[in-house]
């Protein structure tokens, strides 16, 4: 993937790849689920997570300039959120009047976290390799990375058939600095667009 030198190029093994890319990351997920204690799953997320985040600011600014870095930035900190609302979703089950209503937020939230993931592998194998992106790939992979706030979206909307009382929620009631506003007006702004497109259905 990183080795395309075009968008469409890129785009066209993208729509061979995710799919299998998609599966493989839900297999081992449920794999996960079956033989790992939940609180050494949650302690292997955050580390996941820190490491991420160390890889791209130490290293990301050289490889890929500052637009890129700040955006995988911004996305590994929105995964960060997320994973903290994960952990609350996967301790509650959902009544059973929602299930339904859960399980299609959980597809779009899977597609879209992947969607980002998928994203932020291809930039890690890439500075793991010392391999340079051509400069019209970068694009996809920023808007790749992006997707990372709809999948936020998606989970606080799982949050919310488990808790519907917005103090139980992160960041609705407590928005601590510049950027958890960012992500609170982002995240408000992709459940507004998914809202006006289930209305047109």
């Amino acid at each position: 993937m990183i080795e395309k030198r075009t968008a469409a190029e890129f785009n066209s093994a993208l729509a061979e790849t995710f799919p299998k890319y998609f599966a493989l990351a839900l297999s081992l997920s449920a794999i996960a689920k079956t033989v790992v204690p939940q609180d050494v799953v949650e302690r292997l997320a955050r580390e996941s997570v820190c490491e991420l985040e160390s890889d791209f600011r130490e290293k990301a600014l050289h490889a890929f300039g500052a637009n890129v870095r700040d955006q995988a930035m911004f996305t590994i900190w929105t995964l960060r959120k997320i994973n903290d609302l994960l952990f609350q979703i996967t301790s509650t089950k959902v009544d059973e009047a929602k299930v339904n209503e859960d399980k299609d937020f959980c597809h779009q939230f899977n597609f879209a976290a992947l969607h980002a993931y998928f994203s932020l592998d291809c930039l890690e194998m890439a500075l793991r390799l010392k391999q340079p992106i051509y400069p019209e790939v970068m694009p996809e992979l920023i808007n790749g990375l992006r997707s990372m706030v709809n999948a936020y979206a998606w989970a606080r909307r799982g949050a919310e058939l488990r808790f519907p009382s917005v103090e139980m929620l992160p960041l609705e009631t407590d928005i601590s600095d510049d950027e958890d506003e960012m992500l609170l007006r982002a995240s408000m702004h992709g459940m507004s667009t998914m809202n006006e497109d289930d209305d047109s259905h």
